[in-house]
């Protein structure tokens, strides 16, 4: 929501005219020319030829995100993973 938001605030005229459930599909439609999305920064590692990544920037770019797990289940990668998660010092990286 935030993002049509956002979009409006640009006067974007565009509608959602596809949806797909995957990263490699959204890129797909967008290199045959079939719109924007909006994508986790890693897809600039595999972006098809043509195909540009921005980072948008704004006052409607930033969302609370949250990270559960089952504590029942020994995993030493989620564990360590959490640990750097949890020593993040999240000011450096995001603004009001």
């Amino acid at each position: 929501m935030l993002c049509w938001i956002a979009l409006k605030k640009i006067n974007y005229k565009g509608k959602p005219s596809s949806a797909a459930n995957d990263i490699h599909t959204l890129l797909a439609l967008v290199a045959t020319g079939n719109g924007v999305a909006f994508l986790p920064a890693g897809t600039r590692h595999f972006l098809p030829k043509g195909v540009s990544l921005i980072k948008p920037e704004g006052k409607y770019t930033k969302w609370n995100i949250g990270v559960s797990w089952n504590p029942n289940v020994n995993d030493i990668v989620r564990d360590n993973f959490l640990q750097i998660v949890n020593n993040i010092k999240l000011n450096e990286y995001y603004s009001t």
